[in-house]
């Protein structure tokens, strides 16, 4: 049957008005009739008339299952995948707004100040894609794909990211893509040539586009569209802007960004409010090549005096080493300013500053966004050292311990969050001992395996209860990462201080929560009632070791929803056994 206005989808979405339509799907504005809640719902024929359009199809399915595992603010969520013999309806959020590209032809070039804001937001949701295993490459940044929405109280509003019918997988196997899926004057050139596997560098070349176009109102997909740098267009704008930019669409990926964690941080202001891309001004780069000219011409004299020279060198490296330790003996409110001037300004592969900082953060109980951003800002940017050194692995530890059990983001502190933000650091020490098997690692170390495997696991998505299906040999590995998690925190290691009962309670009751939603799963995949149970009564029992007073209204609260768990899969494997 026709979908038409006024007509219902499953009982339940109620077609208002069609809001989009291309060639083989229509997108509709929809009313939830049991939440009365606005709903987008895209309409896919399911029988194109050739070969393009079943492919047509199946990306925007792709699509769809690959969205449903999102879980961050500027992606909509697909709620609901509707299939029936002709079409497929996919409902999603309804995103009030318009996009920027009708912004741009409305307003032409914004502010400066405002496209630095969005391009902070922007990098932080492909930081997001890119953190995903495997990563998801966007691989379409533009205007027309960025919705822009008015909030009270948010001066430059927020972004949402729609559109991810080019999306892709990045699997390290490749050597290059094999469709060329991009808009032209945005691609990157090894998009468009696919002269390599486009990865999280492509992504940052299509923004610095995006970015560039909002800047300067320039549509790069004109016919006479001629590049030029942002200055030239206008010369208001900063010069370290323009050399931001510059960067991030370098025609060699090597030249680029590594990564949106390193491009956020110069995207941010400092503590003295001022953008720290104000490093890569023209003005600072002539300062350094001005220093290197006189360098060279007191070279020859250089000679002279080398054995001066010997002596000031270890004169130098003294007083280095004292200014750093000078810096990182900082306490109070000097202590983190002064740690990060260490690693700026004095030696950035030295590793006390940036345990002094994890530490800093530890002790407060307190590690939000900013902070979480200013770690791994300073990290990707200024470390060069060995990253398969055990002292550098342990910091990738701490810092992924730190998002595990103190990480909130917007007043969130949703577990399965904390735990997805968490996998790059763990990743880093899997890759290291992957290449050195032999790897000697610190004791406070020992649960890294676990935590490796459990955040790998709730970062594909909000929670493994929507998840895709697991193999039974998946769920036992997920059934062996709680219990080396929970044996972890019974025997302390790499838990300390005051908060230990309170990590314990909260790793513990959300381990039973999962596996209470993964219950269906167990039962059809064939792992046995025993195996489960097991591993609710060790985190029912992690529950029951906590002692500090003030948790006992929520340990009470802990066991009696534990005990409901348990009791939910028992009745999961009891009705399967009826059946």
């Amino acid at each position: 049957m026709a979908t038409t206005i006024g007509s219902v989808i499953e009982g339940k979405y109620e077609i208002l008005a069609e809001i989009g339509r291309g060639g083989m799907s229509c997108v509709y504005l929809a009313r939830d009739t049991r939440l009365n809640k606005s709903w987008a719902v895209k309409e896919v024929r399911k029988r194109g008339r050739d070969a393009n359009g079943d492919v047509y199809v199946q990306s925007l399915v792709t699509e769809a299952n690959m969205m449903m595992n999102f879980n961050h603010p500027a992606f909509p969520r697909i709620v609901d995948i509707i299939e029936t013999e002709d079409v497929i309806y996919i409902v999603m959020d309804y995103i009030e707004g318009e996009s920027l590209d009708k912004v741009l032809k409305a307003q032409g070039a914004q502010p400066y100040e405002r496209v630095v804001d969005w391009g902070a937001q922007l990098a932080e949701a492909l930081r997001y894609l890119h953190s995903q295993d495997p990563p998801i490459i966007y691989r379409d940044m533009k205007p027309a794909n960025i919705m822009y929405q008015e909030v009270a109280g948010v001066d430059n509003g927020l972004l949402k990211i729609i559109d991810f019918g080019t999306a892709r997988e990045y699997k390290q196997t490749k050597s290059a893509d094999t469709v060329v899926m991009a808009t032209p004057g945005y691609a990157s050139p090894e998009q468009v040539n696919k002269t390599r596997q486009t990865d999280a560098r492509s992504d940052i070349y299509c923004l610095g586009m995006t970015l560039h176009h909002l800047l300067t109102g320039q549509d790069p997909t004109k016919d006479d569209y001629e590049y030029r740098p942002i200055r030239q267009w206008n010369p208001d704008l900063p010069i370290g802007l323009e050399m931001l930019i510059e960067q991030c669409i370098a025609l060699d990926p090597d030249d680029r960004f590594q990564s949106c964690e390193e491009l956020i941080y110069w995207l941010q202001k400092d503590s003295n409010g001022a953008y720290r891309f104000e490093a890569f001004s023209a003005e600072y780069r002539k300062q350094q090549r001005n220093k290197l000219i006189r360098f060279g011409a007191f070279a020859a004299a250089a000679v002279l005096f080398a054995l001066l020279a010997i002596g000031s060198r270890v004169t130098g490296s003294v007083v280095t080493n004292r200014n750093y330790d000078a810096a990182t003996a900082a306490v109070g409110t000097e202590l983190i300013p002064e740690n990060e001037r260490a690693i700026k300004e004095i030696d950035g592969n030295r590793l006390d500053a940036y345990n002094n900082l994890v530490q800093a953060y530890k002790d407060s109980g307190r590690f939000d966004k900013q902070e979480s951003q200013q770690i791994s800002g300073l990290i990707s940017t200024y470390y060069k050292g060995d990253v398969n050194d055990p002292d550098y692995l342990k910091l990738c530890y701490d810092i992924g311990y730190l998002y595990f059990n103190f990480y909130t983001e917007d007043g969130s502190e949703g577990f399965a969050q904390r735990a997805s933000h968490a996998a790059s650091y763990f990743e880093r020490i899997q890759t290291a001992v992957e290449a050195n098997p032999d790897l000697k690692l610190p004791d406070a170390m020992k649960p890294w395996k676990s935590y490796y495997e459990l955040a790998n696991t709730f970062k594909k998505s909000s929670g493994l209860t929507v998840a895709e299906s697991h193999s039974a040999e998946e769920l036992r590995s997920i059934l062996t990462a709680v219990t080396d998690c929970v044996n972890s925190m019974a025997n302390n290691a790499g838990y300390d201080g005051s908060d230990a009962d309170s990590i314990r309670l909260s790793q513990a009751r959300y381990f039973a929560n999962q596996l209470n939603g993964l219950k269906n799963e167990f039962v059809s995949s064939g792992v046995s009632e025993d195996e489960v149970l097991e591993v609710m009564q060790l985190s029912r029992s992690s529950e029951q070791s906590v002692t500090l007073q003030q948790l006992d209204e929520a340990k009470a609260a802990a066991l009696a929803e534990c005990d409901d768990f348990i009791v939910n899969i028992q009745n999961a494997y009891y009705g399967n056994q009826e059946g």
